[in-house]
């Protein structure tokens, strides 16, 4: 699925991108690529080494873990938060993400975001809490199982 750079209209759906400063704005752009996934593609596959962070341009995409739905992604929305970590920690996939429409992601590998992230508090900041809900939910969701 090798892709193109991405645009500044394919950022602006993202309300968090939005206060980057022009320099960031360019390497975000410079880093990133746009990959076009057909319905049913695969974006994602549960514990594969992977860490980049997809931002959902458009289409929606389903979640999957451990074979069970977990939820249903539409754009704009993040994918991938949790294997796009700091330096230092590597975790493997926790969930598979398929398209259920075409889908138009943007890939960001994980060195641009710690980048980014080390320069823009707010960006992190999105970023790790959006990483912690989904932590959070999936721990919880699982402590609940019937």
């Amino acid at each position: 699925m090798p892709g193109r750079r991405p645009t500044e209209e394919d950022l602006r759906a993202f309300a968090f991108l939005a206060d980057l400063p022009e320099a960031d704005t360019a390497a975000l752009l410079a880093g990133s690529e746009v990959l076009d996934v057909p319905a049913g593609g695969r974006v994602i596959e549960e514990g594969e080494n992977d860490d980049r962070l997809f931002l959902l341009r458009s289409g929606t995409v389903s979640v999957v873990i451990e074979g069970e739905h977990r939820a249903r992604l539409v754009a704009p929305d993040i994918v991938g938060e949790i294997a796009a970590t700091p330096v230092g920690h590597s975790f493997r996939r926790t969930a598979s993400v398929t398209a259920d429409t075409d889908a138009v992601l943007i890939a960001i590998p994980s060195d641009t975001l710690r980048e980014l992230e080390s320069r823009n508090p707010a960006l992190r900041d999105h970023v790790r809490a959006l990483r912690a809900r989904r932590l959070s939910f999936d721990a919880l969701r699982r402590h609940l199982r019937p």
